[in-house]
């Protein structure tokens, strides 16, 4: 055999090891997801992009860094819901201008709400309460329709950063007691403003 096949063979045999061993395997089983999940996954996405839309309203209304650090954290908790999406192959289905969005509710509550955020900064941090409250209900409905772990892992994040924006949005309302929970109980509220702030890493 001619000695520069027997080269080229030897060649090929070593690039074909190298790959090999560069490959790494998942023997994790991506589960297939009902429809209720798929749904629960965008919905959560588009009331993250609702909490983000209104501290960003906020924001260039009133100027407070508070609301910078609150809508950052939105959108960090849309990347994560982006990425169950393209890991289930969930079509995404987030409008790509501020204050729009696909689910009739959640336009509502913004159109709804839009005359109060720019009331007062008082008042724009009642919004923000009322949102986070929204997201934690829904987190809590969400977690009895799936059994995937990774999905529970986020649903379990963005719950305990909604619990610490909760507390953040009440903390500048210098504990104004006129607030009233719309979504979650009251002893749940209380609870979670009554308590330290969370690590939720």
């Amino acid at each position: 055999m001619d000695k520069r096949l027997i080269r080229f063979f030897i060649l090929a045999g070593f690039i074909a090891l190298i790959i090999s061993a560069c490959t790494t395997t998942n023997d994790y089983e991506i589960g297939v997801l009902s429809k209720e999940e798929k749904t629960d996954i965008q919905k959560l996405r588009e009331e993250e992009k609702l909490a983000r839309d209104i501290y960003i309203k906020a924001y260039n209304t009133y100027e407070y860094f508070a609301f910078v650090n609150l809508y950052k954290g939105e959108q960090i908790h849309m990347d994560n819901l982006l990425n169950l999406e393209m890991q289930y192959m969930v079509e995404d289905i987030i409008l790509p201008d501020t204050g729009k969005y696909v689910d009739e509710s959640i336009q509502n509550f913004y159109n709804n709400h839009l005359s109060q955020i720019t009331t007062s900064a008082t008042d724009a941090f009642k919004v923000g309460m009322t949102t986070e409250e929204m997201i934690i209900y829904d987190i809590q409905n969400f977690e009895n329709n799936t059994e995937e772990a990774d999905i529970l892992k986020v649903y379990s994040k963005i719950k305990c950063w909604s619990r610490n924006h909760l507390r953040l949005n009440y903390n500048f309302l210098n504990g104004d007691t006129l607030y009233q929970p719309q979504y979650i109980t009251i002893e749940e509220y209380n609870a979670i403003i009554n308590s330290d702030y969370e690590n939720c890493e």
